[in-house]
């Protein structure tokens, strides 16, 4: 007889639902750099100037993530403190025209961010607000 479930007392099995992606600091960093040359077309002496921006920033999150001695609501405000320093040191390397563009990048990903987490497609009438009666099929 094969047994219909998971094993009685296994705590270590988790629901795939549960799995969160952990990527190492140094691909993260890699990636961050990467996204942004794409996004505002970095210059090289830009991306020297943002590279330590970047390690530090990667490496106070992670800092700030395991630091055990926080509660939750901590580490969001100290995270919340530390993005926005972040974008300000980046801002400050950035010219006018790649702050905009970043500032625009940025707003497209939360409202993707925020339509994921709310079920709605950009474009669709829930997303701008508008409501549409529900058609009622008999």
């Amino acid at each position: 007889m094969v047994p219909s479930g998971p094993p009685q007392g296994s705590s270590q099995i988790v629901a795939p639902a549960k799995l969160k992606r952990s990527m190492n600091p140094e691909s993260i960093k890699r990636a961050k750099l990467t996204r942004l040359k794409k996004d505002v077309a970095l210059t090289d002496e830009q991306a020297t100037k943002v590279k330590p921006i970047i390690d530090a920033y990667v490496n106070e999150i992670q800092a700030i993530k395991s630091d055990t001695s926080l509660d939750s609501r901590s580490k969001r405000q100290k995270l919340s403190e530390l993005r926005q320093r972040y974008e300000s040191d980046l801002d400050a390397v950035l010219n006018a025209e790649q702050q905009q563009k970043l500032a625009s990048v940025r707003a497209e990903r939360r409202a993707r961010l925020r339509d994921a987490r709310t079920g709605t497609a950009a474009g669709t009438p829930e997303a701008s607000g508008s409501k549409v009666a529900p058609t009622v099929i008999q």
